[in-house]
């Protein structure tokens, strides 16, 4: 569940975002971003949304995995099916490769039925640690194929050197 004051509604769906309440698995978070999420998805009838929890209160989304700061909840109105999403990254498990954690949820805003979602979890240093990665090593966006590193972003370390991706 989340809750948004009226005036902000339209302010939830724009790259600036807006603060919101959340109500998930018994606990409540006040003052949490929201904002809409991705590069093709912005012009869907359905949004994907980032919500950023506050430092001090991170999200618990599994009782047996570490809060986190950032989770992306995805729209499904490109994918009828409702599973490819999860059907993907659970094909990255079970190869045993670096992979996001992702369920279904249904989502409640303001009390009202707003969408089934995908739940993905956030790329970042805790995703790296889990997935038995260098917290400190190399993370990028990829916006673009490999062909160019023109749209890629470094998300980690935060340097903007991207000179290890060019060579490879």
């Amino acid at each position: 569940h989340w809750f948004v004051e009226p005036q902000n509604l339209a302010s939830a769906s724009t790259l600036q975002g807006t603060r919101c309440a959340v109500f998930y698995e018994g606990e409540f978070y006040d003052n949490v971003g929201v904002r809409i999420r991705g590069q093709l998805s912005i012009n869907w009838s359905k949004h994907s949304y980032k919500f950023d929890f506050n430092p001090g209160h991170l999200f618990r989304y599994q009782r047996d995995a570490e809060r986190v700061e950032e989770v992306n909840l995805n729209s499904t109105w490109s994918d009828k099916s409702y599973v490819r999403t999860l059907l993907s990254w659970e094909a990255f498990r079970d190869a045993g490769v670096p992979y996001c954690r992702s369920f279904a949820l249904r989502m409640q805003r303001n009390g009202d039925f707003f969408s089934v979602a995908h739940f993905v979890e956030q790329p970042d240093e805790r995703w790296m640690k889990r997935n038995g990665l260098d917290p400190g090593g190399a993370l990028y966006k990829m916006n673009t194929g490999l062909d160019s590193t023109a749209l890629t972003e470094k998300k980690n370390p935060q340097d903007g050197n991207l000179s290890a991706l060019e060579a490879f």
